[in-house]
């Protein structure tokens, strides 16, 4: 049992440090792709697809295989690379591959002629692109434009190559700076500004050190630019097509190239090298494009009758231009769809999200409100527990000073009047011993303080006998004020009387029902005005309320 645990534990390290190996040959395969893509695409091909086990590696193998085959310049119509990367990166990311995938999806319908396939799927690509991934935004612009040059759309194709060169400018990559240039320059002729299109193409040629390849496409671009076009040169189109021709053996030269360069041998009468040229190329090309040329040959030789010919062919052929056309405008109608369906989606996430954080919002305010409440009720709680245990503790400390008095009749009668109420101290001593073990001794202590308090407040402002004591026990001491300070008003002689008593000034306010500040301001105007009207036992009020 235990060598089978130990099998099933070797196993699993194995087959973990194997999917380590292959993800880490993807990434290093990744890391260099752009500047080395033949090795790449070596290493890409000879790989043993079965070591690929998750799905995760075999998308990572399929977008590295479709850019490889891309930097090598081979044209793939085969869709199934690309759908393999699109179908898992489109679910789980990263943006920067999906975007990448979807690209290479709309190169494959681009080398299957279903533009208008390839154009949606470039949009698609751009609207993730161009938040995560510049360099590929470029690429996708320039893909687009493509699409659209090859179905008639030269604005389109303008706009679509300008956005490209704008991003590979603030890219600040020379090649990809220098190959928008030139698909910029082919946009510009197709929409015959012929003279901007030359700068361009003449900057590339004779910048030195510049690509060998865009150097290249930029001269037969220029040729066949002085061979057809605006101010035609064609001794100067045939020099450049004889040195791509000698010196590159025609790199980057294609059909319409080669019937370019014939049409300019016939024109600069070396019609033996243009009908052998032309005698090679009608072998294979029999495109409307193919016609055109020899309509336009025909034409120049003043061969009317054959010209004709020509041009009836150019007619029949070119229907597939219209059909282009028209997939064009479909595709452009497509790409606009999506485009709005895409905003329409980004607007509802941002409703969406708008409307959570409201939510969100609201409901921390109502958290924060309650706590709030929460808080202050409590801490009113506490302020009155720690109030009702103050006046407990100022009514023992006022009766031990009412001991220590010099005036024994006023003592006498006034233990006398409010003997049931001293009681309140030995209730609460009777609280606090039944609680003292509890753990709610002092909420039982503070309960039965506010209990006494409430009884004690109603008992006094219910006693009409102060005043007689107090006359009885200090010589009409109150008779003396009300007939001496007649001015003062009864809140003053309550407040006088009480002070007199010997209660402080918490404990007044609570029997006074008003504020501490109320007392002190009441006791400080009484003084001012006794000394200020001078009566006659002003010294005895004085030590009273001192």
């Amino acid at each position: 049992m235990r060598s089978v645990i130990i099998l099933i534990l070797s196993a699993f390290i194995l087959s973990g440090c194997a999917a380590r190996s292959v993800d880490k040959t993807l990434y290093d395969i990744e890391s260099y792709i752009m500047e080395r893509p033949d090795s790449a695409l070596t290493i890409l091909d000879t790989m043993d697809r079965r070591i690929l086990k998750s799905e995760r590696q075999r998308a990572h193998h399929a977008l590295l295989h479709a850019m490889a085959l891309d930097k090598n310049y081979i044209d793939v119509s085969d869709d199934s690379i690309a759908r393999t990367a699109v179908e898992y990166y489109s679910k789980r990311g990263p943006e920067k591959y999906e975007a990448r995938s979807l690209y290479y999806l709309g190169l494959a319908y681009y080398y299957q002629e279903k533009y208008d396939k390839a154009i949606l799927e470039f949009t698609k690509a751009e609207e993730i692109a161009k938040k995560s991934d510049s360099l590929y935004w470029g690429f996708i612009k320039m893909g687009q434009a493509d699409s659209y040059a090859k179905t008639h759309n030269d604005i389109e194709e303008l706009r679509s190559i300008e956005d490209a060169y704008d991003i590979c400018m603030n890219l600040k990559e020379t090649y990809y700076i220098n190959a928008s240039k030139l698909r910029l320059a082919q946009a510009l002729i197709n929409l015959e500004n012929y003279k901007k299109a030359d700068s361009l193409l003449l900057e590339l040629i004779e910048t030195e050190n510049n690509d060998i390849r865009i150097r290249l496409s930029a001269m037969v671009t220029y040729a066949f630019r002085n061979t057809l076009y605006d101010d035609v040169n064609h001794q100067k189109a045939i020099n450049i097509y004889d040195t791509i021709i000698k010196e590159y053996n025609g790199l980057f030269m294609k059909n319409k190239d080669y019937w370019a360069w014939a049409y300019s041998l016939n024109q600069i009468d070396k019609k033996n090298e243009s009908r052998t040229l032309i005698s090679e190329l009608i072998k294979n090309d029999t495109s409307a494009t193919a016609s055109y040329w020899l309509y336009l040959i025909a034409k120049s030789n003043k061969s009317d009758k054959e010209a004709l010919k020509h041009l009836e062919e150019y007619d029949d052929k070119n229907t597939h231009a219209i059909s282009s056309a028209l997939r064009q405008s479909l595709a452009t109608t497509q790409r606009n769809y999506y485009e709005s369906q895409y905003e329409l989606t980004q607007l509802k996430i941002k409703n969406r999200t708008q409307n959570l954080v409201i939510i969100i919002f609201i409901a921390l305010c109502i958290i924060i409100t309650f706590a709030w409440f929460v808080t202050r009720r409590i801490r009113l709680y506490n302020k009155e527990k720690e109030d009702h245990l103050k006046y407990a503790e100022d009514i023992k400390r006022q009766l031990e000073d009412a001991r220590k008095e010099d005036y024994p009749e006023l003592k006498r009668k006034y233990v006398a009047l409010y003997k049931s109420k001293f009681e309140v101290i030995g209730a609460l001593y009777e609280q606090y011993s039944m609680s003292f073990e509890k753990k709610n001794a002092e909420k039982a202590v503070y309960e039965k303080v506010a209990e006494l308090m409430k009884d004690f407040k109603e008992d006094f402002d219910d006693n009409k006998n102060l005043e007689n004591i107090l006359n009885d026990g200090l010589d009409n001491i109150m008779t003396k004020l009300r007939s001496e300070m007649p001015k003062l008003k009864e809140m003053d002689y309550s407040v006088f009387c009480l002070i007199a008593i010997g209660f402080d000034v918490t404990t007044i306010s609570y029997l006074l029902n008003v504020t501490m500040n109320t007392v002190y301001i009441r006791k400080s105007r009484m003084k001012q005005s006794i000394d200020a009207e001078n009566p006659p036992h002003k010294t005895q009020f004085m030590e009273l309320l001192n």
